[in-house]
Protein backbone atom coordinates (compact mmCIF):
# COMPACT_ATOMS: atom_id res chain seq x y z
CA UNK A 1 0.00 0.00 0.00
CA UNK A 2 1.37 3.71 -0.99
CA UNK A 3 0.70 4.83 2.33
CA UNK A 4 1.64 5.05 5.77
CA UNK A 5 0.10 6.36 9.37
CA UNK A 6 1.47 7.99 12.41
CA UNK A 7 -0.38 8.77 15.69
CA UNK A 8 0.84 12.15 17.32
CA UNK A 9 -1.57 12.99 20.51
CA UNK A 10 -4.80 13.54 18.91
CA UNK A 11 -3.63 13.71 15.68
CA UNK A 12 -3.81 11.08 13.17
CA UNK A 13 -1.15 11.55 10.33
CA UNK A 14 -2.03 9.98 7.28
CA UNK A 15 1.06 9.96 4.30
CA UNK A 16 0.54 8.84 0.70
CA UNK A 17 3.31 8.32 -1.93
CA UNK A 18 2.33 7.53 -5.75
CA UNK A 19 -0.62 6.76 -7.05
CA UNK A 20 -3.07 5.79 -4.24
CA UNK A 21 -6.31 4.36 -5.59
CA UNK A 22 -9.58 5.65 -3.18
CA UNK A 23 -9.82 2.09 -1.65
CA UNK A 24 -6.50 2.28 -0.69
CA UNK A 25 -7.11 5.43 0.98
CA UNK A 26 -10.33 3.67 2.76
CA UNK A 27 -7.79 0.82 4.04
CA UNK A 28 -5.53 2.50 5.55
CA UNK A 29 -7.39 4.95 7.37
CA UNK A 30 -9.90 2.16 8.63
CA UNK A 31 -6.08 -0.16 9.54
CA UNK A 32 -5.62 3.38 11.24
CA UNK A 33 -8.53 3.97 13.47
CA UNK A 34 -8.53 0.67 14.77
CA UNK A 35 -4.77 0.86 16.00
CA UNK A 36 -6.05 0.17 19.88
CA UNK A 37 -2.96 3.56 19.93
CA UNK A 38 -5.21 5.72 17.96
CA UNK A 39 -7.74 8.09 20.43
CA UNK A 40 -10.99 8.22 20.18
CA UNK A 41 -12.17 10.76 17.12
CA UNK A 42 -9.00 12.04 16.72
CA UNK A 43 -8.28 15.14 13.96
CA UNK A 44 -6.91 14.21 10.88
CA UNK A 45 -3.78 15.07 8.76
CA UNK A 46 -3.45 13.92 5.37
CA UNK A 47 -0.16 14.69 3.53
CA UNK A 48 -0.49 14.42 0.10
CA UNK A 49 2.69 16.15 -1.11
CA UNK A 50 4.35 13.05 -2.54
CA UNK A 51 0.55 12.11 -4.12
CA UNK A 52 0.46 11.63 -7.52
CA UNK A 53 -3.10 10.88 -7.84
CA UNK A 54 -4.95 13.93 -6.80
CA UNK A 55 -3.67 15.69 -10.20
CA UNK A 56 -5.04 13.73 -11.94
CA UNK A 57 -8.92 12.93 -9.79
CA UNK A 58 -11.93 13.91 -11.88
CA UNK A 59 -14.38 16.22 -9.72
CA UNK A 60 -16.75 13.25 -8.79
CA UNK A 61 -13.23 11.19 -7.68
CA UNK A 62 -12.75 14.30 -5.36
CA UNK A 63 -16.52 14.37 -4.48
CA UNK A 64 -16.03 10.23 -3.32
CA UNK A 65 -12.67 10.89 -1.40
CA UNK A 66 -14.58 13.27 0.27
CA UNK A 67 -17.30 11.21 0.86
CA UNK A 68 -15.18 8.65 2.24
CA UNK A 69 -14.01 10.78 5.16
CA UNK A 70 -17.74 11.80 6.12
CA UNK A 71 -18.84 8.52 5.74
CA UNK A 72 -16.20 7.59 9.02
CA UNK A 73 -17.23 11.36 10.62
CA UNK A 74 -18.40 8.92 13.76
CA UNK A 75 -14.96 8.19 14.68
CA UNK A 76 -12.74 11.12 13.36
CA UNK A 77 -12.61 14.61 15.16
CA UNK A 78 -13.78 17.81 13.88
CA UNK A 79 -10.92 18.89 11.76
CA UNK A 80 -9.39 17.20 8.69
CA UNK A 81 -6.02 19.05 7.56
CA UNK A 82 -4.68 18.25 3.69
CA UNK A 83 -1.25 19.11 2.88
CA UNK A 84 -0.45 19.40 -0.45
CA UNK A 85 1.99 21.12 -2.95
CA UNK A 86 1.49 24.44 -4.77
CA UNK A 87 -0.23 24.62 -7.75
CA UNK A 88 -2.42 22.22 -9.68
CA UNK A 89 -2.66 20.01 -5.97
CA UNK A 90 -3.42 23.00 -4.09
CA UNK A 91 -6.44 24.00 -6.60
CA UNK A 92 -7.58 20.47 -6.92
CA UNK A 93 -8.25 20.11 -3.03
CA UNK A 94 -9.50 23.66 -2.38
CA UNK A 95 -12.32 22.33 -5.07
CA UNK A 96 -12.75 19.15 -1.81
CA UNK A 97 -12.40 22.03 1.00
CA UNK A 98 -15.67 23.51 -0.80
CA UNK A 99 -17.76 20.18 -1.38
CA UNK A 100 -16.57 18.69 2.40
CA UNK A 101 -18.17 21.89 3.49
CA UNK A 102 -21.48 21.41 2.24
CA UNK A 103 -20.97 18.33 3.88
CA UNK A 104 -20.33 19.72 7.04
CA UNK A 105 -17.15 18.35 7.37
CA UNK A 106 -14.12 20.98 8.00
CA UNK A 107 -11.64 20.73 5.78
CA UNK A 108 -8.46 22.75 5.31
CA UNK A 109 -5.94 22.86 2.58
CA UNK A 110 -2.53 23.95 3.39
CA UNK A 111 1.21 24.13 1.35
CA UNK A 112 2.81 24.62 4.90
CA UNK A 113 3.48 21.66 7.37
CA UNK A 114 3.84 23.51 10.40
CA UNK A 115 0.59 25.54 9.68
CA UNK A 116 -1.39 22.62 9.22
CA UNK A 117 -0.46 20.82 11.81
CA UNK A 118 -1.63 24.30 14.41
CA UNK A 119 -4.86 24.46 12.44
CA UNK A 120 -5.89 20.50 12.95
CA UNK A 121 -4.31 21.21 16.55
CA UNK A 122 -7.57 24.02 17.24
CA UNK A 123 -5.89 27.00 16.34
CA UNK A 124 -5.65 29.10 13.75
CA UNK A 125 -7.41 29.09 9.83
CA UNK A 126 -7.27 27.20 7.57
CA UNK A 127 -5.35 28.26 4.23
CA UNK A 128 -2.32 27.84 2.62
CA UNK A 129 -0.29 28.72 5.72
CA UNK A 130 1.37 31.56 3.71
CA UNK A 131 1.65 34.98 5.77
CA UNK A 132 -1.49 37.45 6.02
CA UNK A 133 -1.68 40.56 4.48
CA UNK A 134 -1.16 43.16 6.89
CA UNK A 135 -2.59 46.64 5.88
Amino acid sequence: MPGRYYIESQVLRLAFDGDTPLQDIAKLLDTALDDPTCPSRPNLLSDLRQSTSVRVRSNEEMKEAVELFVRRGDKLGTRLAVLVQPGLQYGMMRMAEAYSNLKGMQLGVFEDEPAALQWVRGVGQAGSGLPEETS
